[in-house]
């Protein structure tokens, strides 16, 4: 959770690793050149955009003392420039809903409930829908290092995913999913257990 200024760049920071290019750390030069050159499939700039402005919103939302202080208005304001920008690129991402790392590799539908839980340096591809089957339920908890492809579904209550999961395009995930594995299938089923070695 970012509650500080640190933890807001560390955040950042971690982000950014996959988006050099957009974020200027791969050089003035190639940032120049792909924000003029870009094509709307390749375009990773709004999506550079939506994660700042999502940090932006945990950070002044995590920090602010009262109700009505300048941070407040801040927060309101990147409120409003998120809920933009998900029009543009089709993300539903509640803030802090997902730890550092986050890499969003194309534009699409993204649907994250407000109440799951996703650790750091999750992959998620387009057309993912991550929730609960009723209100009354325990939204989805996801671990570190998890990959979601494409078409992916994680939907029901009191799912645990662990970590270092790989979730297949298209799968259907309604029980939770132990770590190292591999699952694909509707319903996800595992295909792989990945053996650790330390």
């Amino acid at each position: 959770m970012i509650n500080s200024k640190k933890s807001y760049y560390e955040f950042l920071f971690q982000d950014s690793l996959n988006y050099q290019i957009v974020s200027g750390k791969a050089g003035i030069k190639k940032w120049f050149l792909n924000r003029l050159l870009s094509t709307p499939i390749s375009d990773q700039l709004y999506i550079w955009k939506y994660i700042q402005t999502l940090r932006r919103c945990e950070y002044y939302h995590n920090t602010r003392k009262c109700k009505w202080g300048g941070k407040f208005l801040l927060y309101l304001y990147n409120l409003y420039k998120l809920r933009a920008l998900s029009r543009v690129t089709g993300f539903q991402i509640p803030p802090n809903t997902i730890g550092p790392g986050l890499t969003i590799w194309h534009w699409g539908p993204l649907i994250v409930n407000g109440n799951s839980r996703i650790g750091e340096n999750c992959t998620i591809r387009p057309d993912v829908v991550i929730g609960y089957k009723d209100r009354n339920g325990v939204a989805p908890i996801i671990g570190n290092n998890v990959t979601i492809n494409s078409g992916s579904r994680i939907i029901g209550n009191g799912i645990v995913i662990g970590d270092n999961v790989i979730i297949a395009p298209g799968a259907v995930v309604t029980k939770s999913i132990p770590s190292n594995s591999v699952v694909a299938g509707v319903p996800a089923k595992i295909i792989k257990v990945n053996r650790v070695i330390e």
